[in-house]
């Protein structure tokens, strides 16, 4: 009896197996297709960094209602997706406008600051008061350089383009069509996660599972907690910014706490920044309740902030990513600059869980290479087993 030339037969090698050349070339083939899929994913990696991210935060509740309700997975995911597009809704019906108006109003302020500052100078006489020795230069520069009449049609022509701007950024359809694509790739992702967990666990080898599974639930727990100790976080920089401007009687308290509150999820830099831009708006906008002289006021803004920056980084920052990483900040912030010189505020913004996982993955890897158990007396979680 002769056996099908194409069975695969346990007594002998497989009669369709590539040899070692093909083999070797196939591998060449598979590094070269990953290099060009990383490069081709650049374009689109925003998107698929903030869809996962997205999913991620909406797979809890969707669980949450799959294991408590009668509700299916896939009911459950629409249903938190409807909920969550709801509330974005909302937001950005009662807060989006006042902020766009408040900026607005912010910017023609800017313009009207920087026109009477060009003013002052042209009018400014060599030998006024004690800055001469800076005031005397920028005058002769703007006097060799502008009349008034050219200051205002350029401060003009700046508030009207920057602010048209701000004003038609909500219909610009290429960034509509980013948020759709964005969505709908945390959609599918969220639909999909039951088989590519059960797919994982297929492949993965019954010794290697329990490893694997701590591993990827240590990475889980890293990610939820950094993420909602930096949305608190960033409400708390927000709230008390607002808060300090309203005291001290600084127009544009709205629009500088929002902006503030989401300058704080970049992490190290992201406060500092926010002092900057509070000084700033101290300077234009003058205090309706202080007598004090913009600079002054700009001072004393700072100063305010920068003790608040300072307590925060000295007692919140540090619990903040030592609860969730378990890393010193000596190497976060390192990290942090490359993630932004690479990714920019993305980079930046994922880059404390990203070394976290690394920081576990290195360890995970040290421990193989030494032998024995990873994880001695640990359990396998219910990572893999639990997700429904």
């Amino acid at each position: 009896m002769t056996s099908d030339p194409g069975s695969h037969s346990t007594a002998g090698a497989y009669p369709a197996d590539w040899n070692t050349w093909t083999r070797h070339v196939a591998i060449v083939g598979l590094l070269i297709a990953l290099v060009v899929a990383i490069v081709l994913l650049k374009f689109a990696l925003a998107i698929v960094v903030l869809g996962a991210i997205l999913a991620f935060v909406l797979y809890f509740p969707a669980r949450f209602l799959a294991r408590r309700t009668p509700l299916s997975y896939g009911l459950s995911v629409a249903l938190v997706f409807l909920l969550y597009l709801a509330l974005i809704v909302a937001v950005f019906l009662t807060v989006v406008p006042p902020l766009v108006t408040g900026l607005v109003d912010l910017i023609a302020d800017i313009g009207a600051a920087v026109e009477a500052a060009g003013q002052f100078l042209l009018d400014y006489k060599p030998g006024q008061g004690d800055f001469d020795f800076l005031l005397g230069p920028l005058s002769a520069l703007v006097k060799a350089q502008f009349t008034a009449k050219e200051i205002q049609v350029r401060v003009d022509s700046f508030v009207s383009t920057l602010g048209g701007l701000i004003q038609a950024a909500g219909n610009i359809g290429a960034l509509i069509l980013k948020l759709l694509t964005l969505h709908l790739f945390a959609l599918f992702t969220l639909l999909e996660v039951p088989k590519l967990f059960a797919g994982a666990r297929e492949r993965l080898s019954p010794a290697y599972r329990r490893e694997v599974s701590i591993l990827a639930a240590r990475m889980s727990v890293k990610w939820t907690r950094y993420f909602w100790a930096m949305i608190l976080f960033g409400l708390l920089v927000g709230a008390w910014n607002f808060l300090q401007l309203t005291v001290l009687g600084i127009a544009g308290a709205p629009v500088v706490g929002v902006i503030t509150g989401l300058l704080a999820l970049v992490p190290v830099v992201g406060p500092f920044i926010n002092i900057f831009v509070i000084g700033i708006v101290a300077l234009i906008q003058g205090s309706t309740t202080l007598a004090l002289h913009p600079v002054a006021l700009a001072a004393l803004a700072v100063v305010i902030n920068l003790i608040f920056v300072a307590i925060v980084a000295e007692l919140v920052l540090p619990k903040i990513w030592g609860s969730a990483v378990s890393l010193p900040t000596i190497v976060i912030i390192p990290g942090v600059v490359i993630g932004a010189a690479l990714l920019g505020p993305l980079g930046a913004l994922i880059s404390v869980p990203l070394l976290g996982f690394c920081a576990d993955l290195v360890g995970y890897t040290i421990h193989k290479i030494r032998g024995g158990d990873p994880y001695p007396g640990q359990p396998e979680p219910v990572f893999f087993q639990g997700l429904f």
